[in-house]
C-alpha cells in the first residue's frame, strides 16, 4: 500500500501516512514518506529519471526506547502520466535482511 501512496504524491511532496503493523496486538504506526533525491537509472538500455523516497517509521517515544531503531527504506518511483514502481531497498520484515527489488 505504501507504493500506491508514493505513486500518488506530487513531485517534491512529503506525507505522513498510517499503516497497520501486525504485532501481537495490531497497531497503527505513522510512516514518513519523504523525497530523497532525483536519480538516473537504466532499465535495459533506456535511461530513466526517478524520484527516490525515504520511508521512515515514526515510532512513539516509548516504542523507540523499547525497540531497536528501525532502518529507513528506499523506494524509487517513475513519475509521469502513469507512475510506476522501479526499485526497492530495505528489509521486508522487522529486523530482516536488506532486500533489493528492481526492474531489469
Amino acid at each position: 500500500m505504501l507504493g500506491v501512496a508514493l505513486k500518488n504524491l506530487s513531485p517534491g511532496e512529503s506525507a505522513t501516512v498510517q499503516i497497520v503493523v501486525f504485532t501481537p496486538q495490531p497497531r497503527l504506526v505513522k510512516v514518513l514518506l519523504a523525497p530523497h533525491s532525483v536519480d538516473q537509472l537504466t532499465i535495459g538500455e533506456r535511461p530513466i529519471t526517478t524520484t527516490r523516497y525515504t520511508i521512515k517509521p515514526q515510532l512513539g517515544m516509548l516504542a523507540s526506547l523499547l525497540v531497536v531503531d528501525v532502518p529507513p527504506v528506499q523506494c524509487w518511483v517513475l513519475k509521469g502520466d502513469a507512475p510506476a514502481f522501479v526499485k526497492f531497498e530495505g528489509p521486508l520484515y522487522f529486523m530482516g535482511p536488506t532486500w533489493r527489488i528492481e526492474l531489469n
